[in-house]
């Protein structure tokens, strides 16, 4: 995570040099890039090449890496998590009120349809309020299709203590387990309650959606283009994140010491920029300068019949970044065994 991260800090400034000398090509996303500024009388298209330091460099060239260590901002990387749902939800409005329960055991159904699958579903979310009677609790199931009606095969249940609110309010059962529900099959929702209870099911009105009512444990009535408000919950991903300090070193060299010099000021200028601009798109990608330095006269690297005269300039960058994990794939990692390191 951490070197994908750097990564992207270092490719935010190649992607900003290569605007500033005008070079259009991609790059490979390696740790070190090498912007090659060749001579426009002989090539019209100047070079961007992924490449190691001092390792077939075109002149002059600019060479930005990324920092190999970096100072986590926090070990406690739970400061900073999120958790982002699979959701599906049925019905945008509390259009209006069915009730469950009640001297005829009024029983509600809506169909379930998914044109994706949500595997696995974890929880579903309804809207309820108290009507009258006893304060039962509320049993909320998820059941499989019989040629087009509810069948008798639970998949999962779960439970919602009762309670006298008469306002609509939101109501999530812990199910008894989770339920893997594939696309393009017909499933229900089914929500009931005690004969001494009487409670309000919201529902809004949906094109191509079908609401049942059962009483009494008689057949089932349709109402169509009407559903159970209802939202699902599957699979989630636990965003992980910190903030980093992370170094990034941009080097010029060319083999004309005047060339370097006039390369190193346009770096340098551009770069002290960045620091100073508090609403430019390194901002807007989360990447602060804190501090530049820059080294002092560099004693020039011969390379063949050539001298390589080299200016480096050191920037300091602090960045935030998030990954997301799947729930059930952070459930297979198990440090039990591990007893050193």
């Amino acid at each position: 995570m951490y070197f994908a991260f750097k990564r992207s800090v270092k490719r935010a400034w190649v992607e900003y040099f290569k605007r500033i000398f005008k070079t259009y090509n991609t790059f490979y996303n390696a740790d070190i890039e090498t912007i090659t500024l060749r001579d426009k009388k002989h090539d019209i298209r100047p070079l961007v090449v992924e490449n190691y330091r001092y390792t077939g460099e075109e002149y002059p060239a600019i060479v930005v890496s990324a920092g190999g260590g970096g100072d986590i901002d926090s070990l406690d990387f739970r400061e900073y998590i999120g958790t982002a749902h699979q959701e599906y939800n049925m019905g945008d409005s509390l259009n209006s009120y069915v009730e469950v329960g009640g001297s005829e055991e009024t029983t509600q159904v809506s169909r379930i349809y998914l044109d994706t699958a949500l595997t696995p579903v974890q929880s579903c979310e309804i809207y309820l309020s108290y009507a009258s009677g006893n304060t039962s609790d509320i049993t909320v199931s998820f059941l499989a299709d019989n040629d087009g009606e509810p069948s008798d095969t639970v998949l999962a249940s779960g439970s919602i203590a009762g309670f006298s609110n008469t306002q609509p309010v939101s109501k999530i059962p812990v199910l008894s387990n989770d339920v893997n529900l594939a696309e393009k099959t017909v499933y229900w929702l089914k929500v009931q309650t005690e004969a001494d209870s009487v409670y309000n099911l919201f529902t809004d009105e949906v094109d191509d959606t079908v609401r049942m009512t059962q009483v009494s444990g008689g057949s089932w009535t349709a109402t169509n283009n009407e559903t159970i408000w209802y939202k699902l919950y599957g699979d989630y991903n636990e965003k992980f994140g910190t903030d980093a300090n992370v170094p990034i070193t941009i080097q010029i060299a060319a083999k004309d010491a005047p060339v370097m010099e006039r390369l190193f000021d346009i770096c340098l200028t551009y770069a002290s920029l960045v620091k100073t601009d508090t609403t430019g798109q390194f901002l807007a990608h989360g990447i602060k300068v804190n501090r530049i330095t820059f080294a002092g006269d560099q004693p020039p690297r011969e390379k063949g019949n050539d001298k390589i005269f080299i200016g480096q300039i050191n920037i300091e960058c602090r960045a935030g970044w998030t990954e997301e994990f799947s729930k059930n794939l952070l459930k297979e990692i198990r440090l039990d065994s591990v007893t050193a390191y």
